[in-house]
């Protein structure tokens, strides 16, 4: 059982690390009748042809609305599910608490996305916030448990006037 999440072993599945991210020797070990790539280094997990390219960082601040996200989700262009993300474990009553705060306007931790060689972006951290309110979105459960606005108990997103 896991200490954080208290998910089962079953809720999880054998993977390997994303060939991007395995370590590497400093200096990887040269085929007799290879030479040597621009810089870039053989993997030595998965398919031995493939070619690590060093990646470089940027970070952009933005602010995006929910709605935006979740079209983004909707067109394909946002992996809330990457291999590396553990299951959706957040209760109910959890899932009503972050939707409250948006309601009441209360600021939510930020999340953050990796934008892959094919432009598409994933989810590194947020996942559970992300997922409770696209869920509430696609009407998907009912507030429960709300203690500031109360009114919303038992009501779907549906059910909310715009």
């Amino acid at each position: 059982m896991c200490p954080s999440c208290q998910a089962t072993k079953s809720h999880f599945q054998v993977d390997s690390a994303p060939d991007d991210l395995v370590e590497h020797d400093a200096d990887p070990p040269v085929e007799d009748d290879e030479p040597p790539s621009d810089g870039a280094v053989s993997s030595s997990a998965g398919d031995q042809s493939e070619i690590l390219k060093p990646r470089r960082v940027y970070t952009d601040t933005s602010d995006p609305s929910v709605s935006s996200l979740k079209e983004l989700k909707d067109e394909g262009d946002l992996n809330t599910r990457p291999p590396y993300q553990r299951y959706e474990v957040w209760p109910p009553a959890k899932k009503s608490k972050l939707i409250e705060s948006v309601l009441l306007g209360l600021p939510v931790p930020r999340f953050y996305f990796a934008e892959n060689q094919d432009e598409k972006q994933e989810v590194i951290d947020g996942q559970q916030r992300l997922a409770a309110l696209f869920r509430f979105m696609d009407d998907e459960y009912a507030l429960s448990g709300l203690k500031t606005l109360t009114e919303f108990n038992k009501k779907k997103w549906s059910g909310l006037d715009k």
